[in-house]
C-alpha cells in the first residue's frame, strides 16, 4: 500500500482536528514539519502552529520542558 505523501497526510490530520475539536487553535509540531504547504493549510484553518526545534549543539533526543497550556473542560457532545 502506498502512503500519500506526509505533507498531504498532516493536512487530513489538520482537518480532522478542526472538525472534532473546533477549539483547540495551537498545535505544536517538530521542525520536520516546517513546510510551506502545512503551515498554509493551518492558516486557512485558523490555527497558530508552533514549530519546535532543538538547538544546533544538542545531539538526539531530548525532552524538553512542560509548556503551561490551556484546556477546555468543558464537555464534549459526542464523546464517549
Amino acid at each position: 500500500m502506498k502512503l500519500p505523501p506526509i505533507a498531504t497526510r498532516i493536512q487530513a490530520i489538520l482537518d480532522y482536528i478542526r472538525k472534532r475539536c473546533p477549539w483547540v487553535k495551537h498545535p505544536f509540531a517538530d521542525g520536520a514539519y516546517d513546510r510551506l504547504k502545512l503551515m498554509n493549510k493551518a492558516a486557512d484553518l485558523d490555527f497558530v502552529v508552533e514549530i519546535i526545534r532543538r538547538s544546533d549543539d544538542q545531539k538526539g533526543f531530548q525532552i524538553l520542558p512542560r509548556r503551561s497550556a490551556s484546556i477546555s473542560r468543558k464537555p464534549m457532545g459526542d464523546a464517549v
